[in-house]
Protein backbone atom coordinates (compact mmCIF):
# COMPACT_ATOMS: atom_id res chain seq x y z
CA UNK A 1 0.00 0.00 0.00
CA UNK A 2 1.72 3.40 -0.83
CA UNK A 3 1.28 5.70 1.86
CA UNK A 4 1.31 9.96 1.58
CA UNK A 5 1.43 12.86 3.40
CA UNK A 6 0.46 15.83 2.32
CA UNK A 7 -0.11 14.75 -1.26
CA UNK A 8 3.74 13.36 -1.26
CA UNK A 9 4.77 10.41 -1.18
CA UNK A 10 6.25 8.46 1.37
CA UNK A 11 9.66 8.99 0.12
CA UNK A 12 9.33 12.45 -1.03
CA UNK A 13 7.23 13.16 2.38
CA UNK A 14 10.05 11.32 4.44
CA UNK A 15 12.88 13.73 3.02
CA UNK A 16 10.80 16.76 3.56
CA UNK A 17 9.74 16.05 7.49
CA UNK A 18 13.67 15.12 7.54
CA UNK A 19 14.61 18.80 5.99
CA UNK A 20 12.14 20.51 8.28
CA UNK A 21 12.63 18.47 11.26
CA UNK A 22 16.26 19.50 11.81
CA UNK A 23 15.61 23.32 10.04
CA UNK A 24 12.83 23.65 13.06
CA UNK A 25 13.54 26.57 15.11
CA UNK A 26 12.04 24.67 18.45
CA UNK A 27 13.66 24.65 21.04
CA UNK A 28 12.92 21.68 23.83
CA UNK A 29 12.09 23.75 26.47
CA UNK A 30 11.73 27.65 25.23
CA UNK A 31 12.13 31.07 27.35
CA UNK A 32 8.82 33.03 27.16
CA UNK A 33 10.03 34.94 24.31
CA UNK A 34 11.16 32.30 22.72
CA UNK A 35 8.23 30.28 23.07
CA UNK A 36 6.04 32.93 20.56
CA UNK A 37 8.78 33.91 17.82
CA UNK A 38 7.72 32.67 14.88
CA UNK A 39 8.76 29.27 13.28
CA UNK A 40 9.78 28.70 9.53
CA UNK A 41 7.09 27.65 7.37
CA UNK A 42 7.63 24.06 5.50
CA UNK A 43 4.91 24.87 3.01
CA UNK A 44 0.95 26.32 2.44
CA UNK A 45 -1.98 25.20 0.42
CA UNK A 46 -3.56 28.42 -0.92
CA UNK A 47 -7.32 28.47 -2.93
CA UNK A 48 -8.66 31.67 -4.13
CA UNK A 49 -5.94 33.73 -2.55
CA UNK A 50 -6.63 32.72 1.02
CA UNK A 51 -4.79 30.11 3.31
CA UNK A 52 -6.57 26.53 3.00
CA UNK A 53 -8.40 25.31 5.29
CA UNK A 54 -10.67 28.47 6.73
CA UNK A 55 -13.76 28.69 7.79
CA UNK A 56 -15.58 30.50 10.81
CA UNK A 57 -16.98 29.62 14.16
CA UNK A 58 -19.91 27.58 14.51
CA UNK A 59 -19.32 26.26 10.87
CA UNK A 60 -17.80 22.82 10.66
CA UNK A 61 -19.46 20.27 13.45
CA UNK A 62 -17.86 22.30 16.25
CA UNK A 63 -16.87 20.21 19.17
CA UNK A 64 -18.20 20.62 22.55
CA UNK A 65 -15.30 22.43 24.60
CA UNK A 66 -15.61 23.84 28.64
CA UNK A 67 -12.22 23.12 29.59
CA UNK A 68 -10.10 26.25 29.32
CA UNK A 69 -6.00 26.40 29.29
CA UNK A 70 -4.64 28.96 31.78
CA UNK A 71 -1.03 28.35 29.83
CA UNK A 72 -0.89 31.49 27.91
CA UNK A 73 1.57 29.76 25.89
CA UNK A 74 -1.60 26.29 25.17
CA UNK A 75 -1.51 26.33 21.05
CA UNK A 76 0.04 29.46 20.56
CA UNK A 77 3.87 28.14 20.47
CA UNK A 78 4.94 25.30 18.66
CA UNK A 79 6.25 23.70 21.52
CA UNK A 80 2.83 23.82 23.25
CA UNK A 81 -0.14 22.80 19.95
CA UNK A 82 -3.49 22.09 20.83
CA UNK A 83 -3.54 18.37 19.97
CA UNK A 84 -6.85 17.29 17.96
CA UNK A 85 -5.10 13.72 17.00
CA UNK A 86 -6.71 10.44 16.74
CA UNK A 87 -8.57 8.09 14.44
CA UNK A 88 -9.53 9.69 11.02
CA UNK A 89 -9.34 12.99 8.85
CA UNK A 90 -6.87 15.36 11.10
CA UNK A 91 -7.74 18.70 8.80
CA UNK A 92 -11.29 17.92 9.79
CA UNK A 93 -10.71 17.18 13.35
CA UNK A 94 -8.71 20.60 12.98
CA UNK A 95 -11.75 23.12 11.56
CA UNK A 96 -13.90 20.85 13.67
CA UNK A 97 -11.67 22.50 16.97
CA UNK A 98 -11.37 25.72 15.77
CA UNK A 99 -15.21 26.11 15.08
CA UNK A 100 -15.53 25.76 18.49
CA UNK A 101 -13.64 28.99 19.28
CA UNK A 102 -15.07 32.41 19.74
CA UNK A 103 -13.26 35.57 20.19
CA UNK A 104 -12.96 36.98 23.94
CA UNK A 105 -16.52 38.63 23.98
CA UNK A 106 -18.28 36.04 21.62
CA UNK A 107 -17.30 37.13 18.73
CA UNK A 108 -17.30 35.32 15.93
CA UNK A 109 -14.00 34.16 14.86
CA UNK A 110 -12.25 33.68 11.13
CA UNK A 111 -9.28 30.94 10.48
CA UNK A 112 -7.19 30.40 8.07
CA UNK A 113 -4.33 28.08 7.50
CA UNK A 114 -1.25 29.79 6.91
CA UNK A 115 1.03 26.73 6.55
CA UNK A 116 2.92 23.69 7.98
CA UNK A 117 5.98 23.63 10.69
CA UNK A 118 8.07 21.89 13.27
CA UNK A 119 8.44 18.67 12.21
CA UNK A 120 8.27 16.13 14.92
CA UNK A 121 8.73 12.57 15.69
CA UNK A 122 5.56 10.91 16.68
CA UNK A 123 4.20 7.08 17.24
CA UNK A 124 0.89 8.04 14.75
CA UNK A 125 2.90 8.57 11.91
CA UNK A 126 5.08 6.81 10.18
CA UNK A 127 6.68 9.50 8.59
CA UNK A 128 6.89 11.80 11.95
CA UNK A 129 4.43 14.78 12.46
CA UNK A 130 4.35 18.98 11.26
CA UNK A 131 1.83 21.22 13.10
CA UNK A 132 -0.30 23.08 11.04
CA UNK A 133 -0.18 27.02 12.04
CA UNK A 134 -3.50 28.95 11.75
CA UNK A 135 -4.28 32.39 12.11
CA UNK A 136 -7.38 33.53 13.59
CA UNK A 137 -8.91 36.73 13.45
CA UNK A 138 -11.97 38.76 15.04
CA UNK A 139 -14.07 41.94 14.69
CA UNK A 140 -12.41 44.59 16.93
CA UNK A 141 -9.48 42.50 17.23
CA UNK A 142 -5.59 44.68 17.49
CA UNK A 143 -3.64 41.85 15.58
CA UNK A 144 -4.08 38.62 14.41
CA UNK A 145 -3.32 35.26 16.59
CA UNK A 146 -1.27 32.76 16.00
CA UNK A 147 -1.99 28.87 16.85
CA UNK A 148 -0.22 25.83 16.21
CA UNK A 149 -2.57 22.47 15.64
CA UNK A 150 -1.12 18.47 15.74
CA UNK A 151 -3.22 16.70 14.23
CA UNK A 152 -1.33 13.38 14.67
CA UNK A 153 -1.61 12.98 19.13
CA UNK A 154 -4.56 13.32 20.86
CA UNK A 155 -4.82 14.99 23.91
CA UNK A 156 -8.15 16.94 25.76
CA UNK A 157 -8.40 20.32 23.16
CA UNK A 158 -8.75 23.26 25.77
CA UNK A 159 -10.05 26.43 25.23
CA UNK A 160 -6.89 28.88 24.91
CA UNK A 161 -6.16 31.77 26.71
CA UNK A 162 -8.38 34.53 24.94
CA UNK A 163 -10.75 32.57 23.51
CA UNK A 164 -14.52 31.23 24.68
CA UNK A 165 -16.61 28.29 23.27
CA UNK A 166 -18.86 28.22 20.99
Amino acid sequence: MQRHFYGLSASVAGVVLLAVGCSSSVSPQPTPAAALSEPTMAGSTRVAQRGFPYGTSGTRDPYSITERSTDPTYGRAPSNPIRVGGDGNGSYREQRYLSSLRGPAGETITYERSGSCCGFETPNSELGGMLDVYVITYSGQSEPITLYLNMYDPGPPLIPVGFTPY
